[in-house]
C-alpha cells in the first residue's frame, strides 16, 4: 500500500492574479490518469465595504452597510 499525502492543498498568500491549475489521479500501481481540462481562478483584491438594499423607493429604509 501507498502512503499518499493528504489530497487537498490549502494556498495562502498568493499574489494578485489568474491561477491556472489541472489534477491527475494516481492510482495504488502508481498508474497515473490523464490530467483533467485546465481550470482557473482568481485572486482580487478585497474589498473593504459594500451596500446592499432594495431596488425600489418604497423599500430604500432596508439597505445597509457590511
Amino acid at each position: 500500500m501507498i502512503n499518499c499525502p493528504d489530497t487537498f492543498k490549502i494556498l495562502e498568500n498568493l499574489p494578485l492574479g489568474k491561477y491556472y491549475y489541472s489534477v491527475q489521479t494516481i492510482d495504488n500501481m502508481l498508474t497515473g490518469s490523464e490530467f483533467s481540462p485546465e481550470q482557473t481562478f482568481s485572486v482580487i483584491e478585497p474589498f473593504s465595504e459594500m451596500t446592499i438594499g432594495c431596488s425600489t423607493q418604497d423599500c430604500l429604509s432596508c439597505s445597509r452597510r457590511l
